[in-house]
């Protein structure tokens, strides 16, 4: 088994169907998973599970019947958390909850801590239903959407968040004369959190996506991916044009008009371009987005890094001995171009109208690291017969946006205000015939917390998982 599949099982949409699954019923592998944080919450990609300061965890299972074109997959997921109580900001805001996200007003639903309580949840998890016909597809389930060739944080849809409830069709990978071909249509709902406002009226957003990918037949091991998406909150007063705004123009010039001269409207879009090329080993891949519309063709040209996001990775492996070795380096940026200066810019991930930002129960879709933030990671894994082991780095500049924003010069000298984090970490991996085990230990050093210059603060995230396939 490769490091990639051992350790990271990454695809265009998500859990896609598998036409070498058996036929009629079959078990689900049992997993669960641990997480001790000591002294504040700490986690990416952990699907519904928050885990908060203290001990967490989940424990996940089902099964699957297939007959035909047909999938049926019940895969639920039970988690808690102790959910400890740490140094959360009093914000002053009357609109919000008191855990509210504190760095802007009523812009997004990412709240400090969930409650003042411990927490126990049932969640749907990877559950839903599929038929395949030929290369078509039609899917309405929970499962987590992971879009484009990021490792560590994709920008548009990732597992930080629950997996919520969606409708999909689409085509897939299908042959053509210039290539490998594949496309998938998205709608779904996302839901506020308990810790964000008092208003029902909003508790619901309609989520619409579009995405491609292409393999060309002349350059083998290159993938070229397009991905859309539109949020907007969820009314009685939806209409076919809400949810069909994935193929809407792409400019705002499209949408001027006497009452309304700068084009604008009560969605928010993304929009990005991905790529990937395995060259036998060697893989270059990169994410490049936008999080608003330009006004006209010509405002592109001029300033293609309005409104810009963009991820880039390298990863290299080899065999070593038994198994391989692998080395994997990621940098994300999400934080507001020199355009800002003259121009209104958004947020990656908030919106001025759209309250909650791009969120599903108080956790984001995209990049776990939330708004405006920036990251670097770099990991080095290794596999043998019975297990991995690995070790990684990651810096994190946290809701960079809001930093600079909040403080004035005398603030973002060298001795920058700018929340900032460390984390040097292992990993270990053993497989004991069908039950695999797992634990991490991540030791992370907090800079500037609260945006408090010189508040420094040392964090420690253990790991522990088990895995029994049946």
């Amino acid at each position: 088994m490769t490091v990639t599949a051992l350790l990271l099982q990454v695809s265009l949409y998500g859990a896609a169907s598998n036409d070498s699954a058996p036929t009629g019923l079959s078990l689900l592998p049992l997993e669960t998973r641990f997480v001790v944080n000591a002294n504040r919450p700490w986690g990416f990609n952990d699907g519904a599970l928050w885990a908060g300061r203290g001990l967490s965890g989940a424990l996940a299972g089902g099964g699957r019947w297939r007959s035909g074109g047909l999938t049926v997959t019940v895969a639920p997921v039970i988690w808690f958390s102790t959910n400890g109580a740490f140094d959360t900001v009093a914000h002053g805001f009357t609109s919000v909850h008191p855990l509210a996200y504190p760095w802007r007003e009523n812009r997004i639903d990412l709240p400090q801590r969930l409650g003042d309580r411990g927490l126990a949840r049932f969640a749907p998890g990877q559950s839903g239903v599929r038929f395949d016909w030929r290369r078509l597809t039609v899917g309405l389930s929970t499962e987590n959407l992971w879009w484009g060739p990021a490792r560590r944080h994709p920008i548009l849809l990732g597992n930080s968040a629950e997996g919520f409830p969606h409708l999909d069709l689409g085509l897939r990978p299908a042959p053509t004369l210039a290539g490998a071909i594949e496309g998938r249509v998205v709608w779904g709902r996302l839901t506020e959190s308990d810790w964000f406002d008092t208003i029902p009226a909003n508790d619901r957003r309609l989520f619409a996506g579009l995405l491609g990918s292409w393999s060309p037949k002349w350059i083998p091991g290159l993938t070229l991916g397009f991905q859309r998406v539109f949020y907007q909150t969820w009314t009685d007063s939806l209409t076919s044009s809400d949810f069909f705004s994935i193929i809407q123009p792409f400019t705002k010039q499209a949408f001027f008009d006497s009452t309304n001269p700068e084009g604008n409207d009560a969605r928010d879009q993304m929009i990005t371009l991905t790529w990937q090329w395995d060259l036998d080993g060697l893989v270059a891949y990169g994410e490049w987005g936008r999080n608003d519309h330009n006004v006209d063709w010509r405002d592109f040209i001029v300033q293609p890094d309005h409104a810009q996001a963009w991820m880039v990775g390298v990863e290299r492996t080899w065999p070593a001995g038994s198994g391989e070795a692998r080395i994997v380096g990621e940098v994300l940026h999400l934080s507001r171009s020199a355009t800002v200066a003259f121009r209104a810019t958004p947020t990656y991930y908030t919106h001025h109208l759209v309250r909650q930002g791009y969120t599903h129960k108080g956790q984001p879709l995209g990049a776990g690291v939330g708004p405006g933030s920036d990251a670097q990671y770099m990991a080095f894994d290794r596999t043998f017969s019975s297990g991995a082991w690995g070790l990684w780095a990651e810096r994190i500049r946290w809701f960079a946006d809001d930093g600079f924003r909040l403080h004035d010069r005398s603030t973002i000298g060298f001795r920058s205000a700018l929340i900032t984090t460390v984390e040097l970490g292992g990993r270990y991996q053993r497989r004991l015939g069908a039950l695999d085990l797992s634990s991490s230990l991540g030791v992370i050093r907090e800079f500037n917390r609260n945006y408090e210059i010189g508040n420094n603060v040392w964090n420690v995230s253990w790991r522990m998982g088990a895995k029994w396939s049946w």
